[in-house]
């Protein structure tokens, strides 16, 4: 009841405050008609400001191109240290990880557990990327097929999917991969059998910008990944302006699959 009255207060709010994910478009080319893209030189400028700082110790962990020092918390990092048991090195492949989003405060916050993390981006993160960032356990690629050519005990996506045009094809690929486990983070979800697609619109605060999103029919997606155990999920806090529930998914290989 009390997510329900949160979520008619945001839909309200948007009338005059349009800044969160809108419309119900048949394609993407339709949707990105009407927006910019994720690999706007702005939001890439953002993030690799931020992604200096974390790399420099001057700031904990990077999210949406802002840097913070607050104390890192990502109950998904439980995960991993499943996913490392019996391992000397635990190897990821880090689906949309941008210039280490993920991989910084993971690597800080699981000292005892040596990562070999793979990064796969659009070509302009990855350039930088191995410019600036790439080292003996961090590596970036831009071709997934060439990254896929090596085995991996965990795949991370998170939040990747809804920005992608052609999301379940990219899951296809990934599940096909093999790797042990898989983890899905803060996945968007909706009741129903179809997906449905928006537009997200990011207030100025964080900056200013407009792209494509995808909200995932539940039941589609489970369905989906029917090939793989679901070892755990939970509900992430997130509340948007549309009836929605962000959930995180970590799933391992089924043996006989």
């Amino acid at each position: 009841m009390i997510r329900r009255i949160i979520i008619k207060y945001l839909q309200l709010k948007s009338l005059w405050k349009p800044y969160g994910y809108f419309g119900d478009f048949a394609n993407w080319k339709d949707a990105s008609a009407e927006t910019g893209s994720y690999d706007d030189a702005r939001i890439f400028n953002r993030v690799l400001e931020a992604s200096r700082d974390v790399r420099d110790d001057k700031a904990k962990y990077e999210r949406d191109g802002i840097a913070f020092n607050d104390t890192f918390h990502w109950e998904a990092l439980k995960y991993f240290r499943e996913a490392a048991k019996g391992k000397n090195t635990l190897k990821v492949l880090d689906f949309g990880g941008a210039l280490g989003s993920h991989y910084y405060p993971t690597q800080k916050a699981l000292k005892d557990i040596q990562l070999d993390w793979t990064i796969i981006e659009q070509e302009g993160f990855v350039q930088h990327g191995k410019e600036e960032f790439a080292k003996e356990h961090l590596h970036f690629e831009a071709n997934l097929e060439v990254a896929l050519s090596k085995e991996y005990d965990l795949i991370l996506l998170g939040c990747v999917l809804p920005y992608l045009p052609n999301p379940y094809e990219v899951l296809t690929k990934l599940t096909a991969a093999k790797a042990n486990y898989l983890l899905i983070d803060k996945h968007p979800l909706i009741a129903g059998t179809k997906d449905r697609l928006t537009i997200q619109r990011i207030p100025p605060s964080i900056y200013e910008a407009s792209y494509p999103a995808w909200f995932f029919s539940e039941s589609k997606f489970l369905a989906f990944m029917k090939g793989h155990e679901l070892v755990d999920s939970y509900d992430c806090p997130d509340i948007f302006n549309i009836n929605s529930q962000f959930k995180s998914y970590f799933y391992q290989l089924k043996h006989d699959a």
